[in-house]
């Protein structure tokens, strides 16, 4: 019996190697057509995909077609922060990893005119399926990209045409570009799940619709008398089944106040039916936050003051931040500084205020987000290519949570 069970062991360690050879030739070969190893992995670039999960978490990585080291950027820096010698040894360095980081789409993108950029945005659509119930301007909203363009809705499918021709359009970088979807785009009514009322440069007049296949496209249009008739000419989905709401139109059009008083959502979070996360995550729905606007991206409290400690002890009371203050009075110094400021301002042109920076905005999102694609391409168009200095670039959370508490332009 012992020897039967030595063997039945043996054997599975056997598979379970097998088995992890497998997967990785697999991740080394990619496409599992074999091939140099080495050169394999080096070609392989990654971004993070905008596919959400149950709790509306973005945590999926696909391959990324339009990757790159950005090798003239780190020429750059190298000149601004390296020694004369280093600088020649990474122009060599970058050159010859450029030559084998270049694939056929990559070069089409970053090489190409506005047509190209065109060609490869375009996704192969039919016609219109039955008459145009709704045709209006409108303004597709996407991470770094305002997108003039038409909106036509018919009674299986709304359909959104960028206007190439607008000269706006024509400014965006075509490595931008390469990360928007739904510039030439079609969504079938069966594929919609939810329609949100959103806020576009402090204005009510976008919608945020959520599909199926768990992405968002977001739109703004002309004055909140067109939203309203956008909503009406879309399914009765209302905000989706997740909230405890009817699925009405009039639910899509309420307000953020109106959602949160109106849903379960804060009762099942006192009876601990759903997580902090999940109970937040809604919050920030409800409230007008999208992944689909940098300005606008989800936020989360800081909550831990303990970053430093291999074990986090949760029954010290120190090791949790004052939620009844907000980040720029947790630390009293500060707090006496930006008071006193206040209290003591004589400029007659601009009113007295505590913070002169803001904790939301599409600066501050790339700057946590600059390690990930497609935010490092985003960061990079916003920052005249340039990475930012070293001392201000994210680099651990502990050293975020200590300048967000000493340094008097920093509250996020």
């Amino acid at each position: 019996m012992g020897e039967d069970r030595l063997c039945d062991g043996n054997v599975m360690v056997v598979i379970l190697k097998k088995l992890r050879t497998d997967v990785m030739n697999l991740g080394w070969e990619g496409n599992g057509t074999g091939g140099d190893k080495r050169g394999r992995q080096q070609n392989d670039f990654w971004r993070l995909d905008y596919w959400e999960d149950d709790l509306r978490r973005r945590r999926r990585f696909i391959r990324n077609a339009f990757g790159s080291i950005h090798p003239e950027v780190l020429l750059k820096s190298a000149e601004e922060y390296g020694a004369e010698e280093d600088v020649m040894k990474s122009k060599k360095t970058f050159r010859t990893q450029a030559i084998v980081n270049q694939n056929a789409e990559t070069e089409l993108m970053l090489e190409g005119d506005d047509d190209t950029v065109s060609l490869l945005q375009e996704k192969e659509i039919d016609n219109l399926a039955g008459p145009v119930v709704l045709s209006t301007p409108a303004q597709l909203i996407a991470p770094v990209v305002v997108a003039k363009g038409t909106l036509s809705i018919t009674t299986t499918e709304i359909y959104f045409e960028v206007d190439e021709d607008d000269q706006g359009f024509k400014k965006i970088d075509p490595k931008v570009l390469a990360y928007t979807e739904g510039l030439h785009g079609k969504w079938m009514f069966s594929e919609i799940r939810a329609v949100f009322s959103r806020r576009y440069l402090l204005q009510s007049t976008a919608l945020e619709v959520f599909m199926a296949n768990r992405t968002s496209v977001m739109f703004n249009f002309p004055d909140q008398a067109t939203v309203k008739k956008v909503v009406y000419s879309l399914p009765r989905v209302g905000v989706g089944t997740s909230y405890g709401l009817p699925q009405a139109r009039r639910i899509s059009l309420a307000s953020p106040r109106q959602l949160f008083k109106s849903s379960n959502m804060t009762q099942r979070w006192q009876r601990r039916e759903i997580s902090n996360f999940e109970y937040l995550m809604f919050l920030n729905t409800v409230a007008g936050r999208t992944y689909n606007d940098l300005n606008q991206y989800p936020v989360f409290p800081w909550v831990i003051t303990n970053y430093e400690s291999e074990e986090l002890d949760l029954t010290l009371p120190g090791n949790f931040r004052d939620l009844s203050k907000p980040i720029g009075s947790l630390n009293p110094k500060r707090a006496v500084f930006y008071a006193e400021r206040y209290e003591t301002w004589e400029d007659d042109q601009i009113p007295p205020y505590h913070y002169n920076t803001h904790y939301s905005t599409a600066t501050s999102t790339l700057t946590w987000l600059v390690r990930i694609e497609p935010f490092t391409t985003f960061f990079l168009n916003a920052n005249e290519g340039k990475f930012d200095y070293p001392e201000r670039t994210f680099s651990s959370i502990t050293k975020s949570w200590r300048n967000c508490q000493r340094d008097t332009s920093d509250v996020k």
